[in-house]
């Protein structure tokens, strides 16, 4: 008896490896533009910072008008020369008290007509009531 041994032949086998093409359809979506909203208009009050010399104009025109109210007789001493005699003060009642200037009726004396003197508010140095 013959034995006879066979062997299967080693055999390397390679696949090619299979090209694919994948094409997607093209899909279109319409839509509608953006609706586009105007930011709202908003006012905006913006106080400007007082100064210094408003507030202190504001503080001497009520303290004038305080004076006027109770018909105080006041001295007002000025920042400038007014009048004759070149006088730095005046004595009087007050007429009126605006936003800029006072009215002073001046205390009756030799010197001085009859009539008021009107006064701008940035020219007072100091007020004293005298009453």
């Amino acid at each position: 008896m013959l034995r006879v041994h066979v062997r299967s032949p080693r055999v390397n086998v390679t696949t090619p490896v299979p090209q694919v093409n994948v094409a997607a359809p093209e899909v279109r979506v319409d839509t509608p533009p953006p609706a586009i909203i105007p930011p709202p208009v908003v006012k905006v009050n913006v106080d400007s910072p007082e100064t210094a010399d408003c507030v202190s104009m504001n503080s001497l025109r009520k303290e004038l008008e305080r004076y006027m109210k109770h018909k105080q007789t006041v001295e007002v001493i000025l920042s400038v020369d007014w009048g004759a005699q070149s006088r730095r003060y005046r004595f009087g009642n007050l007429v009126r008290v605006e936003d800029g200037i006072i009215e002073l009726n001046p205390a009756p004396s030799d010197e001085t007509a009859p009539g008021s003197v009107i006064i701008p508010l940035n020219r007072i140095v100091a007020v004293i009531p005298t009453s």
